[in-house]
């Protein structure tokens, strides 16, 4: 495990870096997660348009939350669009200060990450997370929990994971690969205490109870959640190439796995056409 204070989690092509998130720890220990953001932002399961908010800055604030009477922790996310607009919600949680438990933040699907607009240099502490698999879509989880836990006997050939610790929290990034390649978008579910009251229940949202899941919980959340981002993504690439009708199932059927897919299982499917 690997305690920072200030790091970029990167996946690394040769001597090219490609950030994922940044994490800070404040000094008095709150933690803010910026994440790589998205472009424009869309709601899962529809296509982008020309009226999708440009998106400025998503972050995430993980806090010690010292005067809440009843222990909890707020983790609040942070979405500012170029247009002026603000999206906030928050998650409040009695996962960690009380039941020893893990508290999820998001899900990712991420989108073609060789853009030059991901690519990030090594000023600040870097931690490298995999090697960048063109030939796969990358999945990762963000878990805030206890310090010094280790999901190692949770994870079987389907999930890796990694666990940087803090002064008071512990991120861990859970994350596999599918067969199916990577285009130019990506899809994030949040995790919210409570439903968003001017919008219907979406899979963007994963509604959490306070007292935090366990380790197996949160194995099998990932795996449900990832399951449901895999199948949007490959509706997706469907609408857009409908004369792929024929090889998306043996592609999505082929499921998840830990490293790079075998080659001639992600063929340039799309991109050749």
């Amino acid at each position: 495990m690997t305690s920072k204070s200030d790091c970029r989690v990167v996946l690394k092509d040769g001597d090219k870096l490609y950030r994922l998130f940044s994490v800070m720890e404040r000094r008095n220990g709150d933690l803010v997660i910026s994440l790589n953001t998205a472009e424009f932002y869309r709601k899962i399961g529809s296509n982008l348009s020309g009226d999708d908010p440009k998106i400025n800055n998503q972050k995430y604030s993980v806090h010690r939350s010292l005067k809440s009477p009843t222990n909890i922790n707020a983790i609040v996310h942070t979405l500012n669009f170029d247009n002026g607009e603000e999206k906030r919600t928050s998650h409040y949680t009695k996962a960690i200060k009380q039941n020893n438990n893990f508290a999820p933040i998001l899900l990712v699907r991420c989108p073609d990450l060789s853009a030059t607009r991901y690519l990030t240099n090594n000023d600040r502490c870097i931690i490298t997370l995999d090697d960048y698999h063109h030939s796969s879509s990358l999945y990762y989880n963000l878990v805030i929990g206890p310090l010094d836990f280790s999901f190692d006997e949770y994870c079987e050939d389907d999930i890796n994971f990694r666990t940087i610790n803090f002064t008071h929290f512990s991120l861990s990034i859970l994350w596999s690969y599918d067969h199916l390649l990577p285009n130019h978008t990506g899809a994030k579910a949040h995790a919210l205490t409570f439903p968003d009251e001017n919008s219907p229940q979406m899979l963007n949202t994963i509604y959490q109870l306070e007292n935090g899941l366990s380790a197996i919980e949160i194995i099998d959340q990932f795996r449900r959640i990832r399951g449901l981002l895999h199948f949007e993504f490959a509706s997706l690439i469907n609408n857009i190439h409908p004369d792929l009708n024929d090889i998306l199932p043996d592609l999505v059927n082929l499921g998840f796995v830990k490293r790079k897919p075998e080659k001639h299982r992600a063929k340039h499917y799309w991109m050749d056409k």
